[in-house]
């Protein structure tokens, strides 16, 4: 029988880690509270916080931009004249500009922490099928002679002081040569060769007819039919490239920033510890496929065919 007592104090041990785990998410290096110069509000975001300008100025912007909506409310109304309307038009936007014009050269960037950047350059080799698969979001593509595959990766930590090494060393490209099937599928006859010996299995051999039918049904559907697309790259060496480091579960944090003006307005907003900028020089190849998607793409001059998805 288990004894109480010793369930208990393993219950205890277990709150103990779950705390310090909520502890260290919870550390004061992740968070900032500072303040931005009296009667001034936010105009603009920045990695370690943002940029701030005299209230006014930005209730003036608004003010004209209400009136640019009032105007051709009237004007869709028929209530004002096109001649007078396209005169009161000039002038607001006249205003307008030197008003931008003013907020762009009076802000001030706040800033809650510190950016701190890092610079690495690495080079991998090419597939021997001229194949790439790239997997991240916002990463920037370039064509170059080659032979191989070069990367610039500008690592960025946000932080109070100056982090370690072994931080930085935390964002990275990872390079995995070889067969991508993981990703890609298999082809047509890795399945076959596959399905055979798990039909000639014991378990396979026990499958009824419409059991058999309902594998084939989701096998078609659910396995071939998607990865239809990536057929150019089934059963083919490919080099893969991935940007890690970035998520929560590879140890990116959040970071708590509060900025506010006497007088003015404030902010609180969580931002990520971590960020990247890689850009990947790519050889004249047969397929250059990118997965992610989801934030951006920048992708030039590159003599390859292109698949994008956001798988």
């Amino acid at each position: 029988m288990p004894n109480p007592i010793a369930k208990m104090i393993l219950s205890l041990s277990l709150i103990g880690v779950v705390s310090s785990v909520l502890l260290a998410d919870d550390d004061e290096k992740l968070k900032s509270k500072v303040s931005a110069p009296a009667n001034t509000v936010e105009v603009g975001d920045s990695l370690g916080g943002g940029y701030y300008v005299d209230k006014h100025l930005v209730q003036r912007s608004e003010s004209l931009k209400n009136q640019l909506l009032s105007i051709r409310k009237k004007i869709r109304s028929g209530e004002l004249a096109s001649s007078d309307a396209i005169k009161r038009l000039e002038e607001i936007e006249s205003k307008r500009s030197e008003i931008a014009k003013a907020i762009e050269e009076q802000k001030v960037l706040v800033s809650a922490f510190n950016v701190y950047t890092k610079k690495e350059t690495i080079e991998v080799p090419a597939s021997k099928d001229e194949l790439v698969i790239v997997t991240g979001d916002k990463v920037r593509i370039r064509p170059w002679p080659g032979p191989g595959i070069k990367c610039e990766l500008e690592k960025i930590i946000v932080a109070k002081a100056q982090p370690e090494d072994s931080e930085f060393d935390e964002i990275k490209v990872v390079h995995i040569g070889g067969s991508a099937s993981e990703i890609v599928g298999q082809t047509a006859a890795e399945r076959e060769r596959g399905e055979a010996e798990f039909l000639a299995s014991e378990e396979g051999s026990k499958l009824t007819d419409q059991q058999l039918a309902n594998r084939r049904t989701f096998i078609q559907e659910q396995i071939v039919r998607p990865q239809q697309k990536f057929a150019p790259f089934q059963g083919k060496e490919c080099a893969q490239l991935s940007l890690t480091g970035l998520d929560w579960q590879e140890g990116n944090r959040q970071l708590s920033m509060e900025v506010n003006s006497k007088g003015g307005g404030g902010t609180h907003s969580f931002k990520w510890q971590r960020h990247a900028k890689l850009t990947i020089y790519v050889p004249k190849s047969n397929w250059v496929m990118v997965r992610g998607c989801l934030v951006g793409v920048d992708i030039s001059g590159i003599e390859s065919n292109l698949l994008l998805t956001t798988q």
